[in-house]
């Protein structure tokens, strides 16, 4: 559920803080696929997108991290393909 404090930036993008990103992002189950400390670590590698506004504040477009889970879940479709097809070691 997003709340009123969303920031809305074009029609069609939506700004979420970390709180609101954890809570937008549920699997089947309704289970949170974000949690907090998993949030700081992929901020700080520079992994997922997000925008830092004066030094402190963090914003997450929903539609980017929407784009950038499908990549994610491209990469790990192809990457037993390109590990020898099946990551498996010749004998």
């Amino acid at each position: 559920m997003i709340d009123s404090n969303v920031v809305r930036t074009e029609p069609s993008r939506t700004m979420l803080t970390s709180k609101q990103l954890k809570e937008t992002f549920v699997d089947a189950e309704g289970k949170r696929i974000f949690s907090d400390y998993m949030i700081q670590t992929l901020t700080r590698e520079g992994s997922i997108p997000f925008v830092r506004l004066h030094s402190r504040r963090i914003l997450f477009c929903k539609e980017s991290v929407e784009e950038w889970l499908r990549q994610q879940e491209l990469k790990s479709m192809l990457q037993p393909i390109e590990a020898n097809r099946f990551g498996l070691k010749k004998l």
